[in-house]
This record gives structure tokens, C-alpha cells and sequence, in this order.
């Protein structure tokens, strides 16, 4: 959402809607269910393609590093043109980055090719990750926004799970390329966006309400929110950090590890997301009914 002058008050909260927006939600749903796919799937296929092509084990650390950072940089760059362009049309454009991402690591043959294509899926996650809670926040009437942001993020453990079960037990009978190549059919969503997602009422509203990087920091600064936005952002950051650190190495350590086979992997995989979900679900509601901090906190 596009910073305004006023202060954040009753007039700008009139401008939220009143009732849930379902379409934006099944589209965005899809769109971040995909993206986590895209970048998790990566980690399934770890081992088949080190062995193929020869990658050592720093190679394949810095492979999975650069996806990652791609997405906080997609995240900053997409989102600053969200609020200049509109949700609806960078919406699309990430989609269709992450797709093509995806699509071009099927023919990579060697380190340099899957730095810069695993890069391009970074970037196109990160984007759509910013764009898609911006669009849903703006479009969710205030009084069940928790609830909103439980019911997009749970595209993640969705997408983490479709992806244990094509990188785990579809990739040994098709192999890594062409589970990539299929993969990249999520650039349809961009599709769908671009016909049937409604562009955030509040960002037409306010899309000529542009400050410069500086008076947003002032303004931010005049109104007490520059320590709060940065305890958000250390706690974002060891939190993901923990989630990242498992979820990037986990399938290989199951594997190599704890030397456990393949279905056996898969279910531990899936049990662990079911309790996301079932996570995601619960504190949503308790957000909107006890306050964020408390449902943070415990």
C-alpha cells in the first residue's frame, strides 16, 4: 500500500472493503502455493541433480543461497513497483518470472546456468510473496484480515507438500528436468490474473500518494513506527532463518543422513506440513479475535 500523508486513521480504514474477497483470495492462494513449490522444489531434487551435474556440496549450498536472497530482493524491487504500477500487473509479471525460472532449470548444464535461472525464480517468489499479502491486506475487511493472511500463507505448507511428493516419488520415474519443465506450467496462474483478478480499490485510491524513500522514513519517524516496523523485521528474519535452515537441507539430510527411504521421507515431509496448515488455520482466528502480538507470542 502506497504510504500516505495522512495518518493511518478512520478515513483510510473506510476505504477497506466489507466483505471477504474470495476471488483475489483463491487467485493469490494459487499464485503462493506455486511460488513456494517452485523454490522448495529445488531441495527435493538436490541429490539427483549434484550427481548429475557434479556439484559439490558448497556448490549446492550456494545454489540454494541465491534462490533465497533472489527472493528478499524480489520482495523490496517488486513491491516498490507494486506501489507505483499496481498489485494486479506485478502480480502477473512474478508469476511469470518465477514460471520462467523454473522452466529454464530443466536445461541447465552446469553451476553458472543454475545460478542465474534458480536467481530468476528468487526474484519472481520474493515479488510475488510482497505483491500477493499487500493485495489480499488491502482487499479484507479490517476484522478478519489474520484469518486472510492464515488462509494465503497456507498455500505454503500446500506447496512444500506437492512439492515433497513430485521431487520425492515422481522424480525417479521422469527425472529432474522434465519435473521442472512440468512445474513451469504454473505461469497459467498469470493467466487467470490477468483476466479475472481485480486490481486493490485502496491502491486506485491512493496510487498518486507517492513519497520518496526519505519521507517515508520521515513520516514513519513522526509517527513512532520506525522501531516497531524493525522488531518486525529481526523477528521475520530468525524466524524464516529457522524455517529456511530446515526446509532447504531437510530432504537430503533425511536422506543422507538418516539414511531413511524415499516414502518414508515423503511422509514425515507431509506430516510436518499438515501441522502448518492446521497451525495457520488456528492462530489466524486467534489474531482476529485476541489481538497479533498476543497470537505471535504464544
Amino acid at each position: 500500500m502506497a504510504i500516505s500523508s495522512a495518518a493511518p486513521d478512520r478515513e483510510v480504514m473506510a476505504d477497506y472493503p466489507k466483505r471477504f474477497p474470495v476471488k483475489i483470495w483463491l487467485i493469490s492462494f494459487a499464485g503462493w502455493m506455486f511460488d513456494f513449490y517452485d523454490l522448495v522444489l529445488f531441495s527435493f531434487l538436490l541429490i539427483p541433480i549434484g550427481r548429475d551435474l557434479h556439484l559439490t556440496e558448497l556448490q549446492e549450498a550456494v545454489l540454494l543461497g541465491v534462490a533465497l536472497g533472489g527472493s528478499g530482493i524480489g520482495g523490496i524491487l517488486f513491491g516498490y513497483l507494486s506501489d507505483r504500477l499496481g498489485r494486479k500487473r506485478i502480480m502477473t509479471w512474478t508469476i511469470l518470472l518465477y514460471s520462467l525460472g523454473t522452466a529454464l532449470t530443466a536445461s541447465s548444464m552446469g553451476l553458472v546456468s543454475l545460478l542465474i535461472f534458480r536467481l530468476l525464480t528468487g526474484l519472481g517468489v520474493g515479488g510475488e510473496w510482497a505483491v500477493g499479502h499487500a493485495l489480499l491486506a488491502e482487499s479484507t475487511p479490517k476484522q478478519m484480515r489474520g484469518r486472510a493472511a492464515a488462509l494465503l500463507q497456507a498455500g505454503e505448507p500446500v506447496g512444500v507438500g506437492l512439492a515433497a511428493v513430485i521431487g520425492l516419488l515422481v522424480t525417479p520415474i521422469i527425472g529432474w528436468r522434465a519435473v521442472f519443465l512440468v512445474s513451469s506450467a504454473s505461469a497459467g496462474i498469470a493467466l487467470i490474473v490477468r483476466q479475472h483478478l481485480p486490481e486493490s480499490s485502496l491502491w486506485n485510491k491512493q496510487k498518486e500518494e507517492r513519497l520518496s524513500p526519505l519521507a517515508a522514513a520521515q513520516l514513519l519517524g513522526r509517527y513512532g513506527l520506525i522501531g516497531p516496523l524493525l522488531k518486525g523485521w529481526l523477528l521475520g528474519v530468525f524466524k524464516l532463518g529457522t524455517y529456511w535452515t530446515c526446509y532447504t537441507w531437510l530432504p537430503k539430510f533425511l536422506q543422507n543422513q538418516l539414511h531413511q527411504p524415499i516414502g518414508r521421507s515423503t511422509l514425515w515431509i507431509l506430516t510436518a506440513q499438515l501441522g502448518q496448515f492446521l497451525g495457520m488455520m488456528a492462530f489466524g482466528f486467534i489474531a482476529d479475535r485476541y489481538g497479533r502480538r498476543r497470537a505471535f507470542t504464544g
